[in-house]
């Protein structure tokens, strides 16, 4: 059910209800006890938890995954963190707002990431991306591995019919944002990069004259 990315870092992915795409919420470890990253809901999640000691947050990236996130604040008892824009949607009274160079359990580096234009129809790309001590990234919607290798950009193999000006907007967002040397980095959607991430938006970077 949980699979094993690094030593302590276990995805899992469902199908979303509405839209039908894959989902992947991320389980990060630390000492005493563990965070949610974005988690969709999965049968048997408390059970399956279990084994992983202590619950301590749920952190939420982008309010498209705001259903899952939700539910299992509620189920397993841990404080919710929403970014700061997007807790106006919210109305939880126990959600901790987070914005833009904040610290997350003393460990997770919250940068918020902003496309000019919109991206997925109207809608710009606006979410966080939580960096580690080791330099690896959690990130939402922006971007997501391709099972090749190879790194997509937000909306490529989600809208048919997408400009490159709407790709370019979100490789822009993310190569503004992010620092360098993020070589790992764990995504909403897709599949995880691992020692090549850097690579990987350097040849998009390029593709895209940026």
């Amino acid at each position: 059910m949980f699979k094993p990315v690094e030593k302590d870092v276990y995805t899992w992915s469902v199908p979303d209800a509405e839209f039908g795409e894959m989902m992947n919420g991320h389980l990060f470890i630390q000492d005493d006890g563990y965070a949610l990253i974005d988690p969709p809901l999965m049968p048997d999640l408390l059970n399956s938890l279990g084994v992983f000691g202590k619950c301590k947050a749920i952190i939420l990236l982008s309010g498209s995954h705001k259903r899952g996130s939700v539910m299992a604040s509620g189920m397993l008892g841990a404080p919710l963190y929403v970014p700061e824009f997007a807790a106006v949607n919210f109305n939880l009274p126990n959600a901790k707002p987070y914005k833009n160079g904040d610290n997350i359990l003393g460990e997770l580096h919250a940068i918020e990431i902003k496309s000019e234009i919109g991206v997925f129809g109207e809608h710009p790309i606006h979410e966080m991306v939580l960096v580690d001590s080791k330099k690896r990234a959690f990130i939402s919607d922006v971007c997501y591995g391709h099972p090749s290798g190879r790194l997509n950009f937000a909306p490529e193999e989600v809208i048919p019919g997408h400009s490159p000006e709407q790709v370019r907007a979100s490789i822009g967002a993310l190569i503004r944002a992010l620092p360098s040397g993020i070589n790992t980095a764990f995504f909403g959607h897709g599949t995880d990069i691992k020692g090549e991430f850097s690579k990987q938006v350097e040849l998009r970077r390029k593709e895209f004259n940026l």
